[in-house]
């Protein structure tokens, strides 16, 4: 296959390839690798991409090899078109925010900006919820600022993805100034309320919950079974048996 990139017959490795696959031989981490250096250095970056879509829809783990091959294809192509550079680039972010491999997705968003594409709502996204998901809830704040500072403004998927982050670390004062950021600038949905009532409710706050219930109902926005639920299970096991059985009648 080594043979096939540099003599730059690259369909017949990605022949190969499929070869492989249909006989049970799933490709690894080096096979993507060699393909996505034999695509770059024929400047087909589109057929690179695609390749590591597959790596990270596959049992492949993308590494800074992989990064750096993919990175260097781009420059090396004099590829300008900027949609379709940006949006390359917010791929691999996602990509590799999906991966979990975000210190390749942080060097990724840094090497976007240093080649003046403007990261857009998904491409700050993406790494926020990476940071949460790995329990780096400061790198995920620091984030969150850089995207407001930067004049980016956060959607409500953003804020919801960083809330359910702090809501299950328990840092519940952080997620109060984002709600009244919400509320004065965009609008909660009922995933945000739902998501803050439900990490409540498991942490013994009942009250609060209800406080936060009656705060959705006012900006009116619908509560759905599953926060009743959580709601009356929760308000029951503090003994408010009056609250949950009133909450009870609305259903």
């Amino acid at each position: 296959m080594f043979w096939w990139r540099k003599d730059r017959k690259m369909d017949s490795a990605r022949t190969v390839c499929n070869v492989m696959q249909r006989h049970g031989c799933l490709p690894d981490t080096v096979t993507y690798n060699v393909l996505i250096k034999g695509y770059c250095t024929i400047g087909n970056t589109d057929k690179s991409m695609s390749m590591l879509i597959n790596m990270f829809e596959g049992r492949a783990t993308a590494t800074l090899l992989t990064h750096n091959t993919i990175i260097k294809g781009y420059c090396d192509s004099g590829n300008t078109a900027a949609d379709d550079d940006e949006w390359s680039y917010t791929q691999l972010i996602f990509g590799f925010c999906k991966m979990g491999e975000m210190e390749s997705a942080y060097q990724m968003f840094n090497e976007m900006r240093d080649h003046g594409f403007c990261p857009n709502e998904v491409t700050y996204t993406a790494p926020i919820s990476g940071y949460c998901k790995d329990e780096k809830l400061e790198c995920a704040t620091r984030m969150f600022e850089h995207m407001k500072i930067s004049g980016c403004r956060p959607t409500v998927q953003t804020c919801n993805v960083l809330i359910h982050g702090l809501t299950k670390h328990n840092i519940f004062s952080a997620v109060q100034e984002l709600l009244m950021m919400l509320e004065e600038n965009i609008s909660p949905n009922v995933v945000t309320y739902t998501t803050i009532i439900d990490g409540l409710c498991k942490n013994g706050a009942a009250s609060l919950a209800l406080e936060m219930f009656n705060r959705m109902v006012e900006h009116n926005c619908s509560p759905n079974l599953h926060i009743y639920s959580s709601l009356i299970q929760a308000l029951g096991q503090e003994g408010k048996v009056e609250e949950a059985e009133e909450l009870f009648t609305e259903l």
